[in-house]
């Protein structure tokens, strides 16, 4: 049913690994410049061998990872990646692809910027059903990245983008952002934004779906 296969997609951009193939960046994709430069350049690592080894510094999973001093060559530009289209066969599961429509050098010493060096990207996802609402979608790319990515997660029925650039909700006060730690970090507001409890949002069925999980089993699957 066209329905419970858009409920799937949508629920699947609440998954790292499906969301950064969603971009068309992948898990391959890696910030560099750092050193305050701001200059927000990016680069593809190698693609992985197949082979599960270990990081170097790391006995499994759960062990901490330690940097390689592999150089790393810019191959695009923070500014670049605006307009950046990403077709339906990329994302993996039905939609009607998605579009990168801003892209942002943010700099640590702007204004109010607890974070860092970062690439702030946003974004809409179009869903399979032209009638329903499209997702929009919020990724920070740290210029430091530690080569792991946090999903910030919303809500209820959302209404609002959460856009990945607060602290650990709950968390120690005096603890840094993720992103500010390195951490490559997104969000999104599941189609809906609004402050309204007798939204229109709520009529499509596939957005329910979403915002009552009913499609976590797929999604796990996909991701």
């Amino acid at each position: 049913m066209r329905l419970s296969r858009l409920s799937s997609s949508l629920r699947s951009m609440r998954h790292a690994g499906a969301f950064l193939c969603i971009l068309g960046l992948s898990a391959m994709l890696a910030a560099c410049g750092g050193g305050g430069g701001g200059g927000n350049d990016f680069a593809l690592l190698p693609p992985s061998s197949g082979t599960a080894t270990p990081p170097a510094g790391g006995s499994g999973p759960d062990e901490p990872v330690t940097p390689t001093d592999t150089p790393v060559v810019p191959v695009a530009s923070c500014a670049s990646l605006a307009g950046m289209a990403i077709g339906a066969g990329q994302i993996g599961l039905p939609t009607q692809g998605a579009v990168v429509t801003s892209a942002n050098a943010i700099a640590a010493a702007d204004a109010g910027n607890v974070s860092g060096d970062y690439c702030q990207l946003r974004g809409t996802i179009q869903p399979v059903d032209p009638q329903a609402p499209a997702i929009t979608f919020a990724v920070n790319l740290p210029d430091a990245w530690n080569r792991k990515v946090i999903h910030f997660g919303g809500g209820g029925f959302d209404g609002v983008l959460i856009d990945g650039t607060e602290p650990v909700r709950f968390g120690p006060a005096d603890k840094p952002t993720p992103l500010a730690l390195g951490y490559a970090t997104f969000g999104d507001d599941a189609g809906h934004q609004s402050s309204s409890i007798t939204d229109v949002w709520g009529w499509w069925r596939a957005c329910m779906a979403l915002a009552s999980g009913s499609s976590s089993s797929t999604s796990r699957r996909s991701s």
